[in-house]
């Protein structure tokens, strides 16, 4: 009986060495979980599960202005987010009047290696979860940076900093990387 006790309490003390402070349970990354919330369902799945209802699918149901909450918003100063179509492309702007402003559109047509750079070559970035680039004033603008995070090979979600003014590359890029790291994990 003693050894029972033993064994027991050693394992009771080596799960709670093992506990995070970060509620939830530990997923490895090529399984597929869904977690039920008071919002909606979200699911969390690796790069490669693919299909009709793996990531691209899950991106098509987001709405982009419901990926920055509203205290994500306020602690940035940025106004409520606007709807905007870009093409085929589901978008929303926030702005901060004077400041900057940040576009995040959630495409399921076009991959990372299908992005339109405009003649740039994009950088590794890191945000998060995901795989990242960031592209300097592409199109020629200054003061503009572009964040691009993979969802699948056919998806991605595209976000889009300025700075008002100045023309503030390095601050535009600190912000759209910003907003790849608030919103990477909301992401498929």
């Amino acid at each position: 009986m003693p050894k029972l006790f033993l064994i027991v309490s050693v394992l009771a003390v080596a799960a709670t060495a093992c506990a995070s402070q970060e509620p939830g349970v530990a997923i490895p990354s090529d399984v597929t979980s869904t977690t039920k919330t008071t919002a909606r369902p979200t699911t969390t799945t690796s790069k490669s599960a693919v299909g009709a209802g793996g990531p691209a699918a899950e991106l098509a149901t987001l709405d982009p202005c419901e990926l920055l909450s509203e205290t994500e918003r306020g602690e940035l100063g940025l106004a409520p987010g606007e709807p905007a179509t870009r093409g085929t492309t589901k978008s929303c702007d926030w702005t901060k009047s004077g400041d900057w402003g940040v576009a995040v559109s959630l495409s399921t047509r076009t991959g990372l290696k299908d992005g339109n750079y405009h003649g740039g070559t994009p950088t590794p970035v890191e945000v998060g979860r995901h795989e990242a680039t960031k592209l300097e004033n592409m199109g020629g603008g200054n003061g503009a940076c572009d964040v691009f995070i993979a969802i699948t090979e056919t998806s991605s979600a595209h976000i889009t900093a300025n700075s008002s003014g100045r023309g503030d590359t390095a601050k535009a890029c600190a912000n759209a990387t910003l907003i790849g790291r608030i919103i990477d994990p909301k992401l498929p």
